[in-house]
């Protein structure tokens, strides 16, 4: 049986696999055309997996010489190293192919490419000249993965001379390179090599996630092969945590069947997806740790996003923007910037955060979750003003999270992480930035069957405070619910007489009942 794969590049024999078809298209396209492209994309996006698959494709025609070689392996060569080990391997992949096509000079060929002498760049550009003019009535496509893995002092003037070479293709015959693709993390402008580039010539692509229809395709053949069944709702609560991101889609799909529901017989709900995602967050892998390093190089940016209530403009020439999306950190929505996806968001905010709240301070003297409940019921309105005592009685202390211009935003933090340990020592669960009918709602509780919605705002004047409940309402008729409840942080007027009193207000509104905690950090 196949599996979700979430290391290394995927089989179609071994996992189950998306085929970016369009994509394939597109790139065959460009290689038909002969033209010189680079593509780039955040860590375990596929890129290695797309490039196999790209050069299978095009070695279907005898007329191509596809070839694929990673520079990850060459990080730490020395120069010469590095184009003694690129000969052996153009020589092997050459002679591979020129047997699969059973080209009748292809021992000939591989025996004496294989004794050229290529120790720097001018070496290896005569070695392309002679393969040029061994393989006239070929188009080599050349495809480099990891190309910005080695440093610019080694690879600017190789780069500079498949440049040069790609340019002579038609002038001079006997150079053979049709097609280049050069695959990496770094956007090409972050790649400094002076006043001119060796890219000037080349087109720009970007391997974006997978679409909501992909991940459908991908956990369809899960289902058609076990025969286990996936809900609706689990399978877009998955595009939507993960933002269709390939490794994070098969890494939580892994864990929920192979980890949380190994039964087959078992249908997998949304419960059981909340647990999945509860072990991911909580592992250490490689893409969160290369998530928190790079995060960590623009922290104040970071933290902006994370923790400004207010819209962040993307700016694309700003280069924190510009590296933040390059490391698939954030994305521009709507001319906004945004963390791209919530499970990053999650992974962020423990990052950046304190010291985890235990259960007993967040609930001393013997005050437990349960006292909150009456029947199957939350009573939302007793724990929200449990949570004002709580932030009255530490004072300041907890709001050390960020910089002192976040700190409004802080609260908000404080609140979802008090929220989100109260409904799982319930086993209940709660989700944030849940998309509705009219927008996102900022913390959704599930428990026994029920939902609550709560708005979390920072206080800003009474107009904001009348806008903010509208679309609270908004929120609750998209959710067919007729009690919601809003929350504001930090009130930066004191002339509000009802707030002024007792900090807490109830209104009815259309016939929905909205109850308003104004906390003052």
């Amino acid at each position: 049986m196949r599996r979700f794969n979430y290391t290394g590049p995927v089989y179609e024999d071994e996992h189950y696999m998306v085929k970016r078809q369009e994509m394939y298209e597109d790139f065959k396209k460009k290689i038909d055309q002969g033209r010189y492209f680079t593509i780039f994309a955040p860590r375990q996006m596929g890129k290695t997996t797309f490039l196999e698959e790209v050069v299978s494709n095009i070695n279907q025609d005898d007329y191509y010489l596809g070839i694929n070689i990673d520079f990850e392996r060459y990080r730490p060569f020395s120069e010469e190293k590095f184009y003694t080990t690129l000969h052996r391997e153009f020589c092997k992949a050459i002679s591979t192919r020129l047997s699969d096509i059973n080209c009748p000079s292809g021992e000939s060929i591989s025996r004496e490419i294989s004794e050229e002498k290529v120790i720097d760049n001018d070496t290896f550009f005569l070695f392309v000249e002679k393969l040029g003019g061994l393989i006239p009535d070929k188009k080599l496509v050349l495809l480099i993965d990891e190309f910005d893995a080695v440093s610019i002092e080694i690879t600017g003037n190789f780069l500079y001379t498949l440049r040069d070479m790609y340019l002579k293709r038609r002038r001079e015959k006997a150079f053979s390179i049709y097609s280049i693709g050069l695959v990496g993390v770094k956007n090409i402008r972050e790649l400094n090599f002076g006043s001119t580039s060796p890219f000037n010539i080349a087109t720009q692509v970007k391997l974006e996630n997978f679409t909501i229809e992909q991940c459908y395709e991908l956990i369809n053949q899960y289902i058609e092969e076990t025969g286990q069944e996936f809900k609706e709702e689990t399978i877009e609560k998955i595009y939507f945590e993960t933002g269709g991101h390939p490794f994070l889609v098969n890494r939580l799909c892994a864990i929920l069947v192979e980890d949380v529901v190994r039964d087959k017989t078992k249908p997998l709900p949304h419960k059981d997806l909340q647990s999945a995602l509860d072990t991911l967050l909580k592992e250490h892998n490689t893409n969160f740790d290369s998530l928190k390093n790079n995060a960590r190089k623009y922290e104040e940016a970071v933290k902006d996003i994370l923790f400004t209530s207010k819209d962040i403009e993307y700016r694309p020439h700003s280069e924190a923007n510009e590296k933040l999306i390059m490391y698939g950190i954030i994305k521009e929505d709507n001319g906004q910037c945004e963390i791209s996806n919530p499970v990053y968001k999650k992974v962020l905010l423990q990052y950046f955060s304190p010291e985890r709240i235990e259960s007993e301070y967040l609930f001393p003297n013997g005050i437990t979750p349960s006292r909150f409940i009456e029947g199957e019921k939350i009573n939302l309105k007793s724990l929200l003003i449990h949570f004002k005592e709580f932030v009255e009685r530490i004072g300041g202390r907890l709001f050390n999270i960020v910089s002192s211009r976040h700190k409004e935003s802080g609260g908000q933090y404080l609140l979802m992480s008090y929220l989100d340990l109260f409904i799982r020592t319930l086993d209940g669960y709660s989700t944030i930035e849940t998309p509705s009918g009219r927008g996102r709602i900022d913390v959704l509780l599930h428990y026994q069957g029920k939902r609550y919605v709560i708005e979390l705002k920072i206080w800003r004047g009474k107009e904001y405070f009348k806008k903010g409940q509208r679309q609270l309402i908004d929120y609750l008729r998209s959710e067919s619910l007729k009690e919601g409840y809003m929350v504001l942080f930090d009130p930066r007027e004191k002339d509000f007489r009802e707030f002024k009193e007792n900090q807490i207000l109830e209104d009815e509104i259309d016939g929905y009942r909205i109850l308003s905690f104004l906390i003052n950090i």
